[in-house]
């Protein structure tokens, strides 16, 4: 992947009143959402002039969720409220929304609360081209079942890690979630989390569900 400095413009810098107290960081943020806005629309434009909008399947997405320590996620809630912290991998650091249109195909304002990750997309971008033989041992799986609102494939286990600032890893399957923070290197110094019952991740349960953090560090 490429990440570069993004910038909006001064057609997008203005000086609105609403603004006034604002910090130059909020409103670049703000500025930099708005010419965001504005370029999805005019791609959208483009594919209809050009007749290719009902042969097109657009994904809207990130790689990662904010991270607090731009001090912008509370300002604008962007997490809604999950929990982030700098250099770790709850859901507020890696949730992020997830839209695909594709006219005719899938049904509008349709929902699906399925995990998915970035892997997903080449085993599902070669399922809906037609694509047979693909390359065995793909960490992904084909969302097309989802996105057509059939049932939903088998999800094994989700994994993350980060080598910033220490090591820390977590672990997504089903309901369950284990996180080892950085600097806790021991097996057993995880943290699990029933995303069901607490999806915001402020209890954890991991001295009531031994058995549960056994099966995760033995895998």
């Amino acid at each position: 992947s490429l990440s570069i400095p993004m910038h909006a413009g001064r057609a997008f810098d203005t000086k609105d009143p609403a603004r006034a107290d604002w910090t130059p960081e909020q409103r670049a943020r703000a500025a930099a959402l708005e010419r965001l806005d504005a370029d999805v629309g005019r791609l959208i434009q483009r594919l209809n002039d050009l007749d290719l909008r009902r042969n097109t399947l657009v994904i809207f997405t990130s790689s990662h969720a904010p991270q607090p320590a731009s001090g912008l996620t509370d300002f604008f809630n962007t997490n809604l409220g999950s929990r982030a912290e700098p250099n770790a991998l709850y859901e507020g650091n890696l949730r992020v929304p997830m839209i695909a249109s594709w006219p005719g195909v899938i049904a509008p304002q349709s929902f699906a609360a399925f995990a998915t990750t970035m892997c997903d997309w080449s085993p599902t971008v070669a399922d809906l081209a037609g694509a047979s033989n693909l390359p065995r041992g793909l960490d992904g799986v084909s969302l097309k079942p989802v996105l057509l609102e059939q049932t939903p494939p088998e999800r094994g286990m989700l994994y993350w890690e980060m080598r910033r600032d220490g090591f820390t890893q977590a672990v997504r399957r089903g309901r369950w979630k284990v996180v080892r923070p950085a600097g806790k290197l021991q097996r057993e110094a995880v943290e699990l989390y029933d995303l069901e019952m607490d999806p915001r991740e402020t209890r954890d349960v991991a001295d009531e569900n031994p058995q549960v953090v056994a099966e995760f560090i033995r895998s």
